[in-house]
């Protein structure tokens, strides 16, 4: 399998799914990342770059791809600007925004599920953690936290298929 975290910042990744990345290359999995901003600070940018391959690299990540979207300006920019931005032909820009269109579709999704259905697909399918760490965590069945889990999913995908 091949797994691919797309972080908006530096860190985000390892911070919010280390140890999910760690886990998939420990089992054998291919984890590339995709980091879209380099910091706030253009000077310091090949450092953060150097720190961020080197966390990569005791996690496990095969490849790390920065795309160097400047930091403040992101969320302001037009789309027209992101498509130019340059990507070392990496990714297709509108399959970027098409994927971060859908991530955000999802973020929305999840956001209007039942409270225990969010809990546990957050817990495990953007965490990264198990299910028995989110058995212990919430004191939940094992069926009970696979019934979330399926129904989340299924809610999830229903949406989708409406459109």
């Amino acid at each position: 399998m091949r797994v691919l975290v797309i972080a908006p910042h530096n860190d985000d990744e390892t911070l919010g799914v280390g140890g999910a990345m760690a886990m998939y290359a420990r089992k054998g999995h291919e984890v590339y990342v995709c980091e879209a901003t380099s910091g706030p600070d253009q000077g310091m940018a090949d450092k953060i770059k150097a720190e961020a391959l080197k966390a990569h690299a005791i996690l496990g990540v095969k490849e790390t791809i920065f795309l160097d979207l400047p930091v403040v300006a992101l969320g302001d920019m037009a789309a027209a600007e992101l498509n130019e931005a340059d990507t070392d032909g990496a990714v297709s820009h509108s399959d970027e925004l098409e994927a971060r269109d859908r991530i955000s579709k999802v973020m929305r999704i999840i956001e209007t599920l039942p409270s225990n259905q969010r809990l546990v697909i957050t817990m495990h399918d953007i965490e990264g953690r198990t299910k028995e760490e989110i058995e212990h965590a919430t004191e939940l069945s094992a069926d009970n936290v696979r019934q979330l889990l399926s129904r989340a999913r299924r809610f999830i995908r229903d949406c989708f298929a409406k459109e």
